[in-house]
């Protein structure tokens, strides 16, 4: 009788023990799929669509033109794609950079010609009729539009040169696929399955 309370005493000790060691394996398992993913992923140029957040990252920080030559360098082709749009990168970013300036002088200068209107009028004399300032808002507007089209060929030519980059990277990160971890009811109680 007592080697038998000894027994199940033991035998139950066994099963709490074996269920904390099986749990603790699983916990060690998951931590270690986030830090393996991470740091096979760390060299990896991702694109981030969204308002705020849109462009080009790696390791969560945002790379500009500049930045992502510079990581993309040692890659001859990703290279030659960002070089062959790189006249129509400095063309696109001129035409809307001074297309916005020429849209605000405009707007500038219709609002002082409001306000002079508004105090002409208040003074019992005729406005003056000035199209100035909408004349520089159209010149304006026409050239921030004009530079959509080099806009999209250079942000096509980015996509490539990316694709391009990611597509070549060396070791562990160019061949890595996502790890899953699943879990699921077998005939022996609960069974897990780890992809990669």
């Amino acid at each position: 009788m007592k080697i038998h309370y000894i027994y199940m005493i033991l035998n139950q000790s066994l099963q709490l023990m074996t269920k904390k060691s099986l749990l603790f394996l699983v916990l060690c398992i998951c931590i270690s799929i986030g830090a393996v993913s991470q740091v096979t992923q760390t060299n990896k140029i991702i694109k981030k669509t969204g308002l705020l957040t849109a462009g080009f990252y790696q390791n969560n920080q945002k790379l500009n033109w500049k930045s992502l030559n510079n990581v993309v360098a040692n890659d001859q082709k990703a290279t030659e794609i960002l070089q062959s749009v790189k006249d129509q990168q400095m063309i696109g970013s001129a035409l809307s950079l001074g297309g916005a300036g020429l849209m605000c002088v405009g707007a500038a200068v219709s609002f002082v010609n409001t306000i002079q209107n508004i105090q002409r009028l208040s003074a019992g004399q005729f406005p003056r009729t000035s199209s100035a300032g909408l004349g520089i808002l159209l010149v304006g507007g026409a050239a921030y539009f004009a530079s959509v089209p080099f806009s999209i060929k250079v942000a096509k030519a980015m996509d490539r040169a990316v694709n391009e980059y990611n597509s070549t990277l060396g070791g562990i990160a160019g061949r890595v696929q996502p790890m899953e971890l699943n879990f699921g009811l077998t005939s022996n109680g609960v069974g897990m399955v780890l992809r990669f």
